[in-house]
């Protein structure tokens, strides 16, 4: 059984065979298949989450990684961030969509990442620590409705969505080289707001 608290929803471990899966079904699966337990063990998981649902921080992505290493510890054994990233990816697909695959590499990996689809995540470190504050406006917004959307207005008006996905890939070129090498944190300010104009343009 796994208790998700913050969903308010008991389920089953997996999900019957001839019902659509809910995200954690497909991890929990997809992680006994790949240990090559028993398809559905008497166990009892619970999951709680101190990060807001349905507000664009990866919260599911969260919830799904800490199920695969829950189910890989009551194995005795510990996954490898890549098996991490690659199982919770499967259920991100039900969370948005068409996942970047950013939440579960980043969760997986526990460490900032350099992420470009389609190439392996780079791991990076700050050049000195530092301190982000992030504040819940409390408004819920699912993910996959947005993606769902901008891809629509995307696919409407191909060449001027592209130019805004290009100048945010520029502003998170210019954030790695403050993270990783000149600490300049006023400046890492500025290009969040400049990013944050810029999603605010794709709708």
């Amino acid at each position: 059984t796994i208790v998700a608290q913050d969903l308010g929803q008991v389920l089953p471990l997996v999900g019957p065979a001839d019902a659509v899966e809910h995200p954690f079904h497909t991890v929990a699966r997809l992680t006994l298949e790949c240990l090559h337990l028993p398809p559905n063990p008497d166990w009892r998981i619970v999951l709680s989450s101190t990060i807001p649902i349905a507000s664009g921080l990866g919260s599911g992505a969260a919830l799904s990684a800490a199920l695969v290493r829950a189910i890989f510890a009551k194995a005795g054994q510990v996954p490898d961030p890549a098996t991490v990233s690659a199982l919770v990816y499967e259920s991100e697909r039900y969370f948005h969509g068409t996942p970047s695959g950013i939440d579960n590499t980043v969760i997986a990996y526990g460490a900032p990442v350099w992420f470009v689809k389609g190439l392996p995540p780079q791991i990076f470190t700050p050049c000195r620590p530092f301190t982000l504050a992030i504040a819940d406006s409390g408004v819920a917004s699912p993910t996959k409705e947005t993606v769902g959307d901008v891809r629509k207005a995307w696919q409407q008006q191909p060449a001027q969505f592209e130019a805004i996905f290009n100048e945010i890939g520029a502003i998170a070129e210019q954030a790695r080289r403050v993270i990783e090498q000149t600490g300049h944190w006023d400046q890492l300010g500025q290009l969040f707001d400049e990013n944050q104009r810029l999603l605010a343009a794709l709708g």
